[in-house]
């Protein structure tokens, strides 16, 4: 996989998440925030991130979901973060989820859909689209609403002072809260 590929192969392994996610809670809504957190309920339930050694050309892909997590110990006055267990009511066998997990990503190579193209079913899975949304730049903030990602893994943004335009942000350049 070309390093050109980084942000739309998160998206796919955040999407792919999502997607097991939901089908363990029987569809509670699991979303993906751009570019790679995984949320349920405006709160955060995991994220990806993926590194290519240097010289290397193989990928290391991070996951890391809150499965069996208490609430009460997390630091008050920090995120609001979810786990999978608090969802379900009960602890989940953690070696179980990672085998579907897995699976899930595995059928992303078999399919042949890891490629330079976002995941077909983005819109479906993305908490940000209609919302508005400040992204954090190095020179400033941008302000507008999310109209979700073009086929590049791009966040689409509309802003206020061009509503016939939107401005692409990639993934790599800009901070997204």
């Amino acid at each position: 996989v070309p390093h050109a590929w980084a942000s739309v192969l998160s998206l796919q392994v955040a999407v792919a998440i999502a997607k097991e996610c939901n089908t363990l809670l029987k569809n509670k809504k699991v979303q993906v925030k751009w570019p790679n957190d995984v949320y349920l309920a405006d709160r955060k339930l995991g994220g990806v991130l993926i590194e290519a050694p240097a010289g290397g050309e193989s990928w290391v892909i991070g996951i890391g979901l809150n499965v069996n997590n208490r609430i009460s110990e997390v630091i008050p006055g920090r995120s609001h973060p979810v786990s999978l267990a608090e969802e379900a009511g009960t602890p989940l066998d953690r070696a179980a989820l990672l085998h579907e997990l897995l699976k899930q990503i595995v059928a992303l190579w078999n399919r042949g859909t890891v490629t330079a193209t976002a995941p077909y079913d983005w819109e479906d899975i993305c908490m940000l689209t209609g919302r508005e949304i400040d992204i954090d730049t190095p020179h400033r903030t941008i302000r507008g609403t999310c109209r979700g990602i073009d086929a590049t893994g791009r966040l689409l943004l509309q802003t206020p002072q061009k509503t016939d335009q939107s401005t692409r942000m990639q993934a790599f350049a800009c901070l997204l809260y």
